[in-house]
């Protein structure tokens, strides 16, 4: 039996019921098919915040949910290893329901709220789709029935297992090695938690707990172990409570895990989409799209998932109706000329659409993978404990709202760290080498630089680390603190046993540092005011040309680039003007007035995209690069020098493997020895790329993204750990550690290729890149800037008559029976 609807939407979901109730209110009518027999409302409850609000808001049911939950007003993280309260920080803002609204929301209620809206016989349960097919201008969708239904419009929502989504050519969602434990518990009465959302952080594990009503408690634990079982809710329970239980959690919180009933105990393997299948894949084809999970399943620590899915359904909505409703043309006479206009405008519809939430997916999934790989899989190699971490939440205590601008680090002062780096390892090895700087004396004017744990290994390597020690300071502790709010929004200790404690933190003068490693060469070994101006191929060396005429041949070879300076005055003034308020010491600011105006210095941050170390060469015959012309990076992670002196002692090391191997027996003439000399030369480079290359995607990624959550104003409403006033604070046991093997061991990364093609320089961090989230776990990363919370507008035609015209951000408007505010982004986006 054959049925005609004119749109098909599968799946009655979030996004499939806001679909089909946004459609609804601009008066078109649709049929949304759900394979069970009632609403699926298995979830307990999930995360609403501010861009999910407005999504509800504009399909008309945001005021009645929100009467029937607490709005969440205030965020605080505990570690579970060292006590430590490592956020404490308010949600709370101006605005008709707060800048950062989030409530925790029953899932229940949610789609009763939506399904109650729509039409009698909207929704059509125990209804699965098994195969889709094409017939002209429709779509058939054949129900495990046997029924077939003709539809112009065919919307998958049907989550993870997509049917719809296999069709247009996604594979199955990947499972990220994590699994997600999830309870909700009803108390008789009210149970006195106040409107909080209180998170713990342990090795390996994060978890939640969050007030839904007065009765109402939903949790949830994450974890990386495999210990969890998804059908067995007592070993879940268990496991739980294990890694809840000891002195830092209070005993009401345990009651939450220990009064939740079995049958309310769920756990599921957290699984997402690859960012890069949404980059190169058919999120609509013809009159076929995805939204929901069947777009973007996504991890749950970015706390984005259902609110990604309310936008998607809004979004699509305002983009068919703009196809559908649109008059036809006069020259449209014949059915055949009619169907294929409304084809062509649904096809049109369905690419906008696409190009609206095709980057915002990638943001979100890419964000929520990078977050959990942060909070769970680095704390299960033991970085979950504050006093085990490099950096700690030094990146993070800052409010999203603010877009204080860091005095940056002029990342030219570094060349000369890494060459001596490079000549003490070749020297500590019995090989010479010369270093060539273009300026007329050792750089020192970059002050000062932080030298963290891996970092002081490779100085340890060549033999200068102790001298070091006995002249700087090493930092024990650190205070993070909102200029918003004034609230500490992190202290913690960087203190830990160990020689030199295994978290050793300096803040190094750099001209100390370049003395104690020019000290160490041999005389001669640097020759400055020799500035290299071209390089040249001359069989199995190349030939160096510098500005003085001088030709050097040889047979390895590094090159370098350089940056520029700015205005010391209002640099100064600058600093100043962001330090300027109460809550900022008053010998804090001092520093500041003090400091000489010779002595300030200020450079645009820049990076190398991830993508170029992955393609590009790092090495080529027998030259290859290192430090800042390696991987230029943001100074958020503090890893900028650490980096170099790893290179350096890697590089000294694989090249001297090659330069010290014995002659084989058979290179008897000069000819066969040069050529020898040269393979087993680019095999130590190519040795030497394969152990940089990931580290080095690892470091610029992590830097960027920690800059984008520290610095961009942008309402990233995530889970991470330590959100600061209005957003985001410190990542509690987090970032990157060192790598161990990396100095002592060289222990080879991940296999992968070293051709590719030539890198391109640095781009050049400007005001609309911070506006972007890089995919840094991806390793492909093409950014795009997303200004907007959610746009809920660009163009469209509202009332007959009107045409077309720009919305205003800020300004209300009616279209049809709903009504809709503009918020923030640019109209002419798209």
């Amino acid at each position: 039996m054959e049925e005609v609807q004119d749109i098909v939407i599968v799946g009655a979901g979030i996004a499939g019921l806001t679909t089909s109730l946004g459609l609804h209110k601009l008066g078109i009518r649709s049929l949304v098919l759900e394979s069970s027999g009632s609403l699926r409302i298995t979830g307990f409850a999930l995360a609403i915040w501010t861009n999910g609000w407005k999504a509800l808001d504009a399909v008309g049911i945001g005021d009645s949910l929100r009467q029937q939950h607490k709005q969440i007003y205030w965020n605080l993280s505990t570690s579970t290893i060292s006590g430590v309260q490592t956020a404490a920080m308010s949600f709370d803002a101006k605005g008709k329901h707060g800048d950062h609204e989030f409530h925790c929301v029953n899932r229940k209620l949610l789609l009763e709220a939506l399904a109650k809206e729509l039409p009698s016989g909207t929704i059509r349960f125990s209804s699965k789709v098994v195969s889709i097919e094409i017939s002209g201008f429709h779509k058939l969708v054949h129900l495990a029935d046997g029924t077939i239904l003709k539809t112009k419009v065919l919307i998958g929502c049907d989550g993870v297992n997509s049917v719809v989504a296999k069709w247009l050519g996604f594979k199955a969602p990947t499972f990220t090695g994590r699994a997600s434990i999830r309870g909700c518990v009803n108390f008789k009465s009210n149970h006195g938690f106040e409107p909080k959302f209180f998170q713990f952080f342990g090795k390996g594990f994060r978890s939640g707990f969050l007030p839904y009503n007065d009765t109402g408690v939903y949790w949830f634990l994450g974890t990386s172990e495999d210990k969890v079982r998804e059908d067995d809710p007592i070993k879940m329970k268990q496991f739980v409570l294990s890694k809840l239980g000891n002195v830092y959690v209070p005993d009401e919180i345990k009651a939450i895990v220990e009064n939740t009933e079995l049958d309310s105990i769920i756990s599921s393997l957290l699984r997402y989409r690859h960012p890069w299948e949404l980059l190169w894949g058919n999120i609509n084809k013809d009159n076929v799209c995805v939204a929901g999970d069947a777009l973007h399943p996504m991890t749950p620590h970015l706390g984005q998932g259902g609110c990604a899915a309310l936008e998607d359904g809004v979004v699509l909505a305002r983009c068919l109706a703009g196809a559908l409703l649109k008059e036809q043309c006069e020259e449209t006479k014949g059915k055949g000329d009619r169907e294929r206009e409304e084809y062509k405008r649904i096809e049109v519809g369905l690419k906008k659409y696409a190009k609206e939430r095709r980057w915002r997916s990638i943001e979100l999934i890419s964000t929520a993978y990078f977050i959990g790989f942060v909070q769970q899989d680095i704390g299960q190699g033991g970085c979950a404990a504050l006093e085990d971490s490099v950096v700690l939440a030094r990146c993070l205590a800052k409010a999203l709202s603010e877009k204080t601008s860091k005095e940056s680090k002029e990342k030219d002062e570094r060349e000369m760290d890494e060459y001596k780096m490079i000549e003490m390892g070749f020297k500590k090895l019995g090989i010479r080498s010369l270093v060539l700087e273009s300026s007329s004396s050792l750089r020192v004017t970059g002050f000062a630089l932080a030298i963290l744990t891996n970092g002081w290994k490779a100085l340890d390597a060549v033999g200068i680390g102790d001298s070091l020690r006995q002249q700087h300071k090493q930092i024990y502790l650190n205070l993070s603190t909102s200029t918003i709010s004034g609230v500490q929004t992190a202290a913690m200790s960087f203190d830990a046993e160990g020689k030199h404690g295994d978290c050793e933190f300096r803040c190094v003068n750099r001209m100390l540092l370049l003395e104690a490693l020019s000290k160490e060469l041999p005389s001669g070994t640097i020759r400055f005011s020799s500035k290299v101006v071209s390089i040249e191929i001359s069989g199995f060396y190349k030939l160096v040309h510098l500005a003085d005429g001088i030709i050097l041949k040889t047979k390895v070879n590094s090159p370098k680039y350089k940056e520029r300076e700015d205005d010391p005055i209002k640099m100064k003034q600058f600093v100043l003007s962001k330090l300027g308020n109460e809550y900022v010491p008053d010998e804090i600011k001092a520093i500041v007035e003090n400091t000489e105006l010779d002595s300030i210095i200020s450079s645009p941050l820049r990076y190398r995209h991830p993508w170029e170390l992955l393609w590009g060469n790092i090495n080529k015959d027998n030259v290859c690069v290192v430090g800042d012309a390696l991987h230029p990076m943001t100074p958020h992670l503090g890893q900028g020098g650490c980096a170099a002196l790893e290179d350096s002692v890697v590089l000294a090391r694989c090249l001297a493997g090659a330069l010290l191997k014995e002659q084989s027996e058979e290179t008897k003439g000069k000819g066969d020895r040069e050529r020898e000399e040269y393979k087993r030369i680019e095999m130590g480079l190519k040795k030497y790329a394969k152990e940089r290359r990931w580290r080095s995607i690892d470091l610029i990624s992590t830097a960027y993204f920690i800059g984008f959550i520290n610095q961009a104003g942008y309402a990233l409403y995530p889970m991470i750990p330590d959100i600061g006033q209005g957003g985001c604070a410190a990542l509690e046991d987090s970032v990157v550690l060192a790598s161990q093997d990396q100095v002592a061991d060289g222990a080879e990364d991940s296999d992968s290729k070293d051709n590719g093609e030539d890198s391109v320089p640095p781009i050049e961090m400007t005001s609309s890149t911070f506006n972007i989230v890089i995919a840094v776990f991806t390793r492909y990363g093409i950014m795009r800037g997303i200004e907007h919370d959610f746009i809920i507008y660009e163009y469209f035609k509202v009332e007959a008559g009107e045409g077309e015209r720009e919305w205003e951000r800020g300004s209300e408007y009616r279209i049809g029976a709903i009504e809709c505010r503009a918020y923030g982004g640019d109209a002419r986006d798209d």
